[in-house]
């Protein structure tokens, strides 16, 4: 078998097959993309009897129930014609400016100095903490919500890099189907003055950093691209899907069956002690406005993992690195009748951990080539058997029903992939 070279015509086959299939899957709207070959297209053009389509990439990469986080308009709403009587399909990206202005203010300043004291890796500084002064994330918007945060900064005559972020573009637009919005003046420039206070707190940072990269040495080294973690990444997760193999990787890095006799069970044989202290009111505070916010919010205050029946606060530990966090997880356990699978449970991360470890542990024992999953394998009430939950900590299991669990589930795994 010859090595790959990137132009074999067998390859350059399986690549039109996929841009085929691309399309076939988009005009048959089987697929979560649009295009203008998709069912919404088409209807939406005999709707508004459209001669043709201009559409942007962010339009096709959307999904055609997709709607604009700045109005909520959804896409046949979105949809109007230009003047070649085209339907037009524009999502663009928006973002804050204050990140330009960081590089404009640094190229500033160098032409001004005396003697210019920086070069390429002063700029690659720049370009790295341009995000940071940013007040909001890159996001896709519809055309009109762009174009409405265009006349809002003239007519509330703000300062030429300030941007509105797209909640705040949902608060000055009046919204209607097929149609540009209408702005709300008074309230662009209400949000405006409340701004400008911490927006002149922007500036006084973007000079500064400026004025760091302009006369400080050796404060960032770039490395090679292809030394970068996210293109080690990047290029092992692309050699995944040419060779149309799994991603994960993790399955390279365990060891390989052997002769040896091996304990698959010392997991649950080391104790987790009591911890020896508990979160403080701030530590909580700071967990839930902070660290883990969406985590907490996902889950009422009166929620009680249904693995181990500990209350939300009491879930609460330390990780690795010494830090409170709260985390939770979902896994679809077996039904009581060990048939089905029963309704998926949100668990707290003990019991999600305690789940893959039983699951491991009878995969193994069993010799059994399941990696994933094990949830499908487990009742919730098998859970609650064993666990011995401790507050703010890991939990410990009780042995010797574990032992006889394991049996159990054993024959399960193999009863249930013959």
């Amino acid at each position: 078998m010859t090595g790959f070279d990137g132009t074999s015509d067998e390859f350059l086959k399986d690549i039109e097959q996929e841009k085929l299939k691309l399309i076939d899957l988009v005009a048959q709207g089987e697929i979560a993309l649009d295009g203008v070959m998709s069912p919404l297209t088409k209807e939406l053009m005999q709707k508004l009897g459209a001669q043709g389509v201009d559409m942007t990439s962010w339009w096709a990469m959307t999904s055609m129930d997709w709607h604009c986080p700045s109005c909520g308009r959804h896409k046949g709403d979105i949809v109007r014609l230009n003047s070649k009587r085209e339907l037009m399909c524009w999502l663009v990206e928006h973002h804050d400016h204050m990140g330009d202005l960081v590089k404009i203010e640094f190229e500033e300043q160098y032409k001004m100095a005396e003697v210019p004291n920086a070069d390429k890796s002063a700029f690659d500084y720049i370009d790295r903490l341009a995000p940071v002064v940013a007040a909001y994330d890159k996001a896709i918007i519809c055309v009109d919500c762009n174009e409405a945060d265009r006349d809002a900064k003239r007519i509330a005559n703000t300062h030429k890099h300030f941007s509105y972020s797209p909640l705040e573009i949902r608060r000055f637009v009046e919204a209607k189907p097929n149609v540009k919005h209408v702005i709300k003046h008074d309230v662009a420039q209400e949000i405006w003055e409340s701004h400008k206070e911490t927006f002149e707190l922007r500036l006084k940072i973007i000079r500064r950093i400026a004025d760091i990269a302009l006369n400080t040495h050796d404060w960032f080294q770039k490395i090679p691209h292809t030394q970068l973690a996210r293109a080690v990444t990047a290029q092992a997760e692309n050699i995944a899907k040419k060779n149309k193999v799994s991603s994960d990787f993790s399955l390279l890095t365990k060891k390989l069956a052997s002769t040896i006799d091996v304990n698959y069970s010392s997991w649950r044989y080391k104790a987790n002690l009591p911890p020896l202290e508990r979160p403080n009111e701030a530590d909580i505070a700071y967990i839930t406005n902070v660290t883990n916010l969406d985590s907490w919010s996902k889950v009422s205050e009166d929620w009680v993992c249904p693995g181990c029946h500990r209350k939300k606060l009491q879930t609460v530990r330390k990780n690795n690195k010494g830090k409170w966090f709260f985390e939770t997880a979902k896994r679809t356990y077996l039904g009581k009748d060990i048939v089905e699978k029963g309704a998926t449970k949100i668990i707290c991360k003990d019991c999600a951990i305690l789940t893959t470890k039983l699951g491991e542990e009878a995969a193994r024992t069993g010799g059994l080539e399941i990696f994933n999953c094990f949830g499908d394998y487990v009742a919730i009430e098998e859970v609650n058997s064993i666990v011995k939950a401790q507050e703010h900590t890991m939990h410990n299991v009780d042995n010797y029903k574990t032992d006889s669990l394991i049996a159990v589930i054993v024959e399960r795994m193999r009863v249930l992939n013959p």
